[in-house]
């Protein structure tokens, strides 16, 4: 049990994740960048949410705006490996644009 995320990490957690497959995954933003992807502070968080990511049709990662534009030490998945984000209204306009570039869905609540 991973409990700072409170979810469970390791090797078992992730072969068992191989085994299902998802039509859509919501995660929170531990951390986003349009080059570095998303991101995590812990190997074990990312190498479980990648796993995760890895067996889903459209993956959703929502959060507020100050976790987009910052990169955490693991990646989890490239940038384009996202299909949806969704984070307030106070997002850099110009990092709106770059996101969308990318063909991500945006939506601000």
């Amino acid at each position: 049990m991973f409990k700072p995320a409170m979810r469970v990490v390791g090797m078992t957690a992730i072969e068992m994740v191989k085994r299902i497959r998802f039509d859509i995954v919501f995660m929170g933003i531990c951390s986003f960048h349009i080059h570095h992807g998303f991101s995590a502070s812990y190997i074990e968080e990312a190498e479980i949410l990648s796993a995760t990511i890895r067996q889903s049709d459209h993956t959703v990662i929502m959060g507020p705006s100050n976790k987009l534009d910052k990169v955490a030490t693991y990646q989890i998945v490239t940038a384009n490996e996202i299909d949806t984000i969704i984070t307030d209204e106070e997002i850099n306009p110009s990092l709106k644009k770059q996101i969308e570039s990318l063909e991500i869905a945006l939506t601000l609540v």
